[in-house]
């Protein structure tokens, strides 16, 4: 008997508090309503749209503008713009400018903000006064691509020749006092590990986001082979002998040692280097001339004189 009669309090106790809490709620709608039935002041941002640009120009700063429009209307009716993206349209071709800027201001007549609502809202203000678009002439300018890349080989293998890129240079379209100082692009970081076969794929390159490119993607070529190395004995030439002298060196011949990939290995001959002393630069002290590998095929990839120094004996003709 005693407990129900708890049971019987809790839920009297329970059922006020309901209907409190929907008092409560009906109350703070009801201001809610009343309030947004009154007509308040709002300021709302208004992102200002560029359109109509001369083909001549381009603007400097692509970061958007922004004005902020203070309006006046019904609660009800301005919970619609707090809501949305406001944008209002720019045409370039009706805005004045000066060497540096197109310039809009909120006095210009072609420029209907209010048509960013409808008729039952006031606007009261619009700041700042006056928004700057720095622009420059558009210019065109043609640059090398650069490739950067980190390749690995496998063990005996190797380039031919330097990794080519199609196409090896792109043109590029924007702001003048860019395009002054824009001497070349690159790829993006290429990494090759274990290459052994042909290299052949796209990669992108690395944009300047305020300039325009007559390509995004290149192709990037290189032919793999199997290298080796050589070894010939090359004639020593002697140069800048004075007329009345003879010049005899010891050894006449010096080995050179050449890598070089093994389809162009059988080919190479001894006639198709240069190994040369000048004897401008003698030391007479130790009667030593130094011999200088002057040149060598294309198909070789890197090649060394093994000899470092070479004894001579000078008589008179």
């Amino acid at each position: 008997m005693k407990n129900k009669f708890k049971n019987t309090i809790n839920n009297l106790r329970l059922k006020r508090l309901n209907v409190f809490l929907v008092f409560l709620f009906l109350a703070l709608m009801i201001s809610i309503v009343a309030k947004l039935s009154n007509k308040v002041s709002q300021t709302l941002t208004v992102e200002l749209v560029p359109y109509n640009l001369t083909e001549t120009d381009i603007l400097i700063d692509n970061n958007p503008k922004f004005i902020n429009i203070t309006v006046n209307s019904q609660g009800f009716n301005l919970i619609k713009y707090a809501f949305r993206d406001l944008k209002l349209n720019i045409d370039f071709l009706s805005l004045k400018k000066d060497s540096l800027n197109y310039i809009w201001t909120k006095y210009d007549d072609g420029y209907k903000v209010s048509e960013l609502f409808d008729n039952s809202t006031d606007i009261k203000d619009i700041s700042p006064n006056l928004v700057s678009f720095a622009y420059d002439l558009q210019s065109i300018k043609k640059i090398p691509v650069l490739i950067n890349e980190s390749t690995q080989f496998s063990s005996g293998y190797n380039l031919v020749k330097p990794l080519e890129c199609i196409p090896d240079s792109v043109l590029i379209i924007g702001s003048k006092a860019i395009l002054d100082n824009t001497f070349s692009i690159s790829t993006k970081k290429i990494e090759l590990t274990e290459v052994k076969q042909n290299i052949d794929q796209f990669i992108e390159l690395q944009f300047d986001e305020n300039l325009k490119y007559s390509d995004s993607i290149i192709k990037i070529i290189g032919k793999v082979d199997r290298f080796t190395e050589g070894k010939l004995n090359i004639p020593v030439k002697i140069i800048n002998i004075p007329n009345d002298l003879n010049v005899t060196i010891f050894p006449k011949v010096v080995p050179v040692l050449f890598y070089t990939n093994l389809t162009s290995y059988n080919s190479i001959n001894a006639s198709d280097f240069i190994v040369e002393c000048d004897f401008s630069s003698i030391n007479q002290e130790n009667n030593i001339l130094f011999p200088k590998l002057v040149s060598y095929p294309n198909s070789i990839l890197r090649a060394s004189i093994q000899l470092s120094k070479l004894e001579y004996v000078i008589t008179k003709k």
